[in-house]
C-alpha cells in the first residue's frame, strides 16, 4: 500500500501548479502557462504512478478531495479567463475562411 508521506506531497504540486496556471492566466502570460500547463501534466503523471485510484489510503481522501475542488475551481476561473480570448480568435478564423464560427 501507497504511504500517505508519498502522496501528500504530489498532490499539493498539482495544486500548487494549478494555481499558478491560473496565475498566469489572469495576467494573460500565455508562454508561462503552457509550460505550466506541461509541468502540471508531468505532476498528474507522477502521482498516478505513485497510486491507483483504488489504492489511495483513507487519510489521504480529504487532501484529494481539497486539492481537486481547488483544481477544479482554478480550471473554472482559467476558463472565464480564456473563453473571450478564445471567442475572438474564432471569430478571426471564421471571419478569415468565410466559416461563420460555431455559436456552441
Amino acid at each position: 500500500m501507497v504511504q500517505p508521506a508519498d502522496l501528500i506531497p504530489k498532490y499539493e504540486r498539482i495544486a500548487q501548479v494549478s494555481h499558478m496556471m491560473r496565475e498566469a492566466a489572469e495576467l494573460q502570460d500565455w508562454e508561462r502557462f503552457g509550460a505550466l500547463e506541461k509541468a502540471c501534466e508531468m505532476a498528474i503523471l507522477d502521482l498516478r504512478s505513485s497510486a491507483a485510484d483504488d489504492n489511495i489510503p483513507d487519510e489521504i481522501m480529504p487532501i484529494r478531495q481539497r486539492v481537486l475542488k481547488q483544481v477544479l475551481a482554478d480550471d473554472a476561473s482559467i476558463r472565464s479567463l480564456i473563453q473571450p480570448d478564445l471567442q475572438q480568435v474564432l471569430a478571426w478564423l471564421s471571419h478569415r475562411s468565410g466559416v461563420p464560427p460555431d455559436s456552441g
